[in-house]
C-alpha cells in the first residue's frame, strides 16, 4: 500500500505545532520561568556580563530563581573569588542576538511608558531566550533532514524525522524546557555532521577550518559533544594509513582542524581563567566518571530515564542502524561508534540518569543517528510500510501520554 507524504506540508505543520505549543506553554503556564532549571546556569554568564558588567553570579542565583531550582551555592567561591559555574558558555554566545533584541525592545517599551524591568528576567527576555532555543532547534531539524536526504528519499526522511521528534523526549525539550542545552546541542551536532558529510572523501583545508569552528561551538554547548570529533579525525588517520606515511598535507589538515578547534574554544578558556584561575579545569567537582563501571544496561533500560524504556522508538532506530550499515558500511560504522561513545560516557557519569529529566536527555545529541536508523528501517521494509506507520503512531501516542503525565507531575 502506497502512502504519499507531502514533506513540505508535514514539516510546516511540525514547526507551527512546536512554536504554538511553546508559546501556549510559556505564556499561559510558565512565563516567569522559561529560563529555569539548568537554563539558569547556562544563561547567567550572558545576563551578568551585559546587565551587570561582570561575571559574578550571586544575584542571578539568589534573586532570580523564584522556584528554587538547583544552582551553584553562592557561598562557595573559587580561588579567584567567583561563584562556581560548571556549565560551558556556548548557549550564552548563541543566545546573545536574542538577548540584545529583548533588551532593546524592553528599553523601547519603557520609553513609551511601560514599566518592564530591564533585569534580564522579565517577560520579553524569558520569551526571546526560549524562542532563540526553538529557532536553533528547528534549524537542527532542517539539517537532520538534509543529512537523511543524502541516503534516503523524501518520504523516508520526512517520516523518520517527524516520528523521532514526536515520539522522543526531543519534543519535551522543545516546548517545556527549551533553555536546557539539549535542542541546541542537537543543532550544533547536526550542523557539524552536515558539514562533515558535505565534502566527505574530497575535503580541502577550508573544510577542516569550518569543521574546527563548529567543533569548538558544539563543545561549548555540551562538553560530551567533543566525542563527535572522531569523524574528521578518522578521515585523517585513514588518509595517512592509505598513503603509508603522514604526508605534509595530512599533517597540515590535522593542524588546521585541531588548531581552529582550539581557537574557537578561546571564549571558554578565558571564562575558565576568570572564574577558576586556570585555562583548563574540571568543573564538575563533586561528580566523577566511573570509566571501569559504566551503567550500560541501566542507561538504556532503567525506569530512571532509560533511553529505550522511556522512548521505545529508539529501539527500532537502533535496529534500523544495522540496515544502514549494510548499505553504507564505513559511514554507518562511524555513526555507530559515535553512539557507542556517547552511550559509554553517559553510562560512566556518576549521575547516569542525569537528575531531573524526561527520558535519556543526554542522548539528544545523537538524534541524527536515530533519524538515519529509522529511515533505513522504513526503506528496508517499504512493502510493509503501513504496519510501520501504525507502530510509529502508537509510539507517538505513548510519548504524548508519558510526557503529559511527567509535565503534570503524575510521574515523579
Amino acid at each position: 500500500m502506497q502512502i504519499k507524504i507531502d514533506h513540505k506540508k508535514s514539516f510546516a505543520a511540525l514547526f507551527i505545532f512546536i512554536i504554538i505549543a511553546f508559546l501556549v506553554n510559556s505564556v499561559l503556564i510558565r512565563s516567569d520561568w522559561i529560563i529555569g532549571s539548568d537554563g539558569l546556569r547556562y544563561y547567567a554568564p550572558l545576563r551578568s556580563f551585559i546587565v551587570d558588567g561582570d561575571l559574578h553570579f550571586e544575584n542571578e542565583f539568589r534573586d532570580f530563581n523564584p522556584y528554587n531550582h538547583s544552582v551553584e551555592d553562592i557561598n562557595l567561591k573559587t580561588e579567584t573569588g567567583y561563584v562556581m559555574e560548571p556549565y560551558p558558555v556556548g548557549l550564552s554566545l548563541l543566545w546573545m542576538p536574542f538577548f540584545i533584541t529583548a533588551h532593546s525592545l524592553t528599553y523601547a517599551l519603557n520609553l513609551l511608558g511601560f514599566h518592564i524591568p530591564l533585569s534580564g528576567y522579565s517577560i520579553l527576555y524569558q520569551l526571546f531566550i526560549g524562542f532563540g532555543s526553538i529557532v536553533y532547534g528547528l534549524f537542527g531539524i532542517f539539517l537532520m533532514y538534509r543529512i537523511s536526504r543524502r541516503f534516503f528519499g523524501k518520504s523516508q526522511s520526512a517520516v523518520s524525522l517527524i516520528t523521532i521528534i514526536l515520539a522522543t523526549n526531543v519534543l519535551y525539550y522543545f516546548i517545556n524546557e527549551p533553555t536546557m542545552s539539549h535542542i541546541i546541542s542537537m543543532f550544533s551536532v547536526s550542523l557539524f555532521v552536515y558539514l562533515w558529510l558535505l565534502d566527505y572523501g574530497k575535503r580541502k583545508p577550508r573544510s577542516y577550518l569550518c569543521l574546527g569552528i563548529i567543533s569548538g561551538l558544539m563543545i561549548m554547548v555540551r562538553y560530551q559533544n567533543a566525542l563527535f570529533m572522531i569523524l574528521p579525525l578518522f578521515e585523517l588517520v585513514k588518509l595517512a594509513i592509505n598513503r603509508r606515511l603522514i604526508q605534509k598535507s595530512v599533517f597540515k589538515n590535522a593542524a588546521i582542524y585541531l588548531g581552529t578547534t582550539l581557537m574557537a574554544l578561546i571564549p571558554q578558556l578565558i571564562f575558565w581563567k576568570i572564574i577558576y584561575g586556570h585555562f583548563l579545569v574540571y568543573t564538575y567537582r563533586d561528580i566523577t566518571l566511573n570509566f571501569f563501571a559504566p551503567k550500560l544496561i541501566e542507561t538504556l533500560f532503567s525506569s530512571r530515564h532509560g533511553l529505550i524504556s522511556w522512548t521505545p522508538i529508539i529501539l527500532f532506530s537502533l535496529i534500523g542502524l544495522y540496515y544502514f550499515i549494510k548499505k553504507h558500511r564505513e559511514i554507518g560504522y562511524l555513526f555507530l561508534l559515535c553512539f557507542i561513545l556517547q552511550w559509554y560516557i553517559n553510562s560512566a557519569w556518576e549521575i547516569w540518569w542525569f537528575g531531573h529529566a524526561y527520558g535519556g536527555r543526554a542522548f539528544i545529541n545523537c538524534t541524527f543517528i536515530f533519524v538515519l536508523g529509522l529511515a533505513a528501517l522504513i526503506d528496508r521494509f517499504r512493502g510493509e510500510r503501513i504496519y510501520l506507520y501504525i507502530l510509529f503512531s502508537v509510539l507517538i501516542v505513548w510519548n504524548f501520554s508519558l510526557m503529559s503525565q511527567y509535565i503534570l507531575g503524575l510521574i515523579p
